[in-house]
């Protein structure tokens, strides 16, 4: 009777480690993929790489599209060139003579206005013109010839071709602008241009 018993109790001792090492080794592997699983959820290798200025290359193309978008350069014309050798001659431009109505164009014209005291808007205007003309800066301007010129070959503008950006050059302006679908504000700016020249190709 007692042999029976001490050998049926050492059986429920080993049915009792072989469950608590089962339980140990459960544990065990369900730790290491809970260890795994969060080690790689926030891993670099699935996190796309910053650029250099910490943004992603997404954000940075974006950026450069702004940038361009905002920097007012149009195709080569005549107008532009003719501006950027006024400018050149009054000392306020030092870039090259290409036709572009760039930021270097932009910021040379913004200097020639803090000079003049008239708003620097980067933009050719009246206002500009008659304080660069006032100050002996400007007599005449082929920016205007060509403006006037291109004007009147549009049908916008019916007089005397003279180089000045007077109210009858402004005028005419705002008309081609209007027929445009434009803001009429009278002012000669890198989208105009690119208008009157997209007009000019196109013979309307």
């Amino acid at each position: 009777m007692t042999e029976h018993a001490t050998h049926r109790d050492t059986s429920n001792n080993g049915g009792y480690m072989w469950v608590v090492v089962s339980l140990v080794f459960a544990v065990a592997v369900i730790g290491g993929a809970l260890l795994w699983v969060n080690q790689h959820r926030g891993s670099p290798a699935n996190v796309a790489p910053p650029t250099a200025g910490g943004s992603s290359a997404v954000a940075t193309g974006n950026l450069a599209e702004a940038s361009s978008a905002a920097s007012g350069v149009v195709e080569r014309s005549d107008r532009v060139e003719s501006l950027q050798l006024e400018l050149t001659k009054v000392g306020v431009y030092s870039g090259t003579i290409d036709g572009v109505y760039g930021p270097a164009t932009q910021a040379s014209l913004t200097k020639l206005q803090a000079q003049l005291g008239v708003p620097r808007t980067g933009l050719f205007d009246q206002s500009t013109w008659k304080a660069a003309a006032a100050k002996g800066r400007l007599k005449t301007s082929q920016t205007v010839m060509s403006l006037q010129l291109a004007l009147k070959t549009l049908g916008q503008f019916d007089g005397a071709i003279t180089g000045k950006y007077d109210v009858a050059t402004e005028l005419a302006i705002r008309a081609f602008q209007r027929s445009r679908g434009m803001t009429p504000d009278g002012v000669w700016s890198p989208t105009l241009d690119a208008t009157i020249e997209s007009a000019l190709d196109s013979g309307n």
